[in-house]
């Protein structure tokens, strides 16, 4: 399942992405799917690339992450502005 917890965070970026470039049918259509992926929301939390090296990591992740992460009970420092190169 947490495949799908990934995709939708995921599919989070890039809608808000899609938003921010005012392209407004695919962030519709995004929207969409993670409407659908919301289901998928872990009741545990997740690291989102690779596992955690230290317990000081996880909790500056934890203090750090966006509200997109923590709605998607993700680990994570990941933000829109990492997606720089993203058309």
């Amino acid at each position: 399942m947490t495949g799908a917890v990934k995709l939708g965070f995921v599919v989070t970026l890039a809608r808000r992405l899609a938003e921010k470039q005012g392209n407004e049918d695919r962030s519709r259509e995004l929207g969409h799917l993670e409407n659908a992926l919301d289901d998928s929301r872990l009741a545990k939390e997740d690291v989102f690339y690779r596992p955690l090296r230290t317990e000081s990591e996880g909790k500056w992740l934890r203090n750090n992450r966006t509200q997109d992460a923590a709605h998607w009970n993700l680990l994570t420092d990941m933000r829109l502005e990492h997606l720089q190169y993203a058309s």
